[in-house]
């Protein structure tokens, strides 16, 4: 089973971390967050963290699927919009245990 750290997760260190409420915490955590995604929204290729991530939209253009087990049965994929997570090469160092601390 996969482990994630959520929001209550970030929550607890944060508001540890600057001796603050969790509910003073958990405002500050969000109103980030609702910035990156307006920042996403907004007509730009992405947002970037220099020396942790950058967050690349990337177009997947409309396609025909197939069903592989009926052939003749064709579908429209459509077009969408994905992030791409690209990691700064600081960060994915200390990821891999390459960069020490």
């Amino acid at each position: 089973m996969l482990k994630y750290a959520g929001l209550k997760t970030c929550v607890d260190r944060y508001s540890k971390k600057k001796s603050i409420s969790k509910k003073e915490a958990e405002e500050t955590i969000r109103d980030i967050l609702d910035v990156i995604k307006e920042e996403l929204l907004e007509d730009n290729e992405g947002i970037q963290f220099v020396n942790f991530i950058t967050l690349q939209k990337v177009e997947r253009v409309e396609r025909v699927g197939r069903n592989p087990k009926k052939p003749s049965m064709v579908c429209i994929i459509p077009r969408a919009i994905k992030l791409k997570a690209i990691l700064g090469k600081k960060f994915n160092e200390k990821l891999n245990n390459k960069g020490g601390n």
